[in-house]
C-alpha cells in the first residue's frame, strides 16, 4: 500500500495506493482518514488535516475517482519531521497506520516499520492529507 516518499527540508510526504480488489467498479471521492499506531497496535495521537499542507498536492480539490476492478488510486500524507518547525512538538514514531478510504467503513492497516519502510514520525501527530486521486 505504501507507494513512495518525497521530502524537503523538515517535510516528508508518503504516497499510498489503494487497489480495487473486488469484481465491481467503485468510486472514491474525498480524503482518507488515518490513525497512527505503535508497535503494539495502540493508538498514537493523530490529527488529520485535509489540505493546506506544505506540498502542493495537499491543496488540490477532491475529484471523483472511478475504479474498475484492479485499478489503483493514490493519496498522500505529509508531515513535518522537525520539532523546531512545529513549535517543539514531540515527534512520535508510528509502526503502523490505519487508513480509512473515503466512503469506507473499515480501516486498512499498513506496516510502517521493518525492511525498507521509511521513518514515519510526524511532529505533533499532524498529518496533512491529499484527496484521493487517479493513479
Amino acid at each position: 500500500m505504501l507507494f513512495g516518499t518525497q521530502g524537503a527540508t523538515g517535510h516528508i510526504e508518503e504516497t499510498f495506493k489503494l487497489r480495487n480488489t473486488s469484481t465491481r467498479t467503485c468510486a472514491l471521492y474525498g480524503y482518507p482518514d488515518a490513525l497512527m499506531l505503535d508497535a503494539q497496535h495502540k493508538p498514537l495521537p493523530t490529527e488529520v488535516i485535509r489540505g493546506a499542507g506544505f506540498f502542493p498536492d495537499t491543496r488540490l480539490a477532491p475529484t471523483r475517482v472511478r475504479m474498475a476492478p484492479g485499478i489503483e488510486a493514490r493519496f498522500g500524507l505529509s508531515f513535518s519531521d522537525n520539532n523546531e518547525y512545529r513549535g517543539l512538538r514531540r515527534c512520535v514514531t508510528a509502526s503502523w497506520l490505519e487508513v480509512t478510504p473515503p466512503n469506507a467503513r473499515m480501516p486498512l492497516q499498513v506496516a510502517l516499520s521493518g525492511g525498507d519502510q521509511p521513518h514515519f514520525a510526524p511532529c505533533g501527530g499532524r498529518l496533512f492529507a491529499t484527496p484521493v486521486y487517479a493513479a
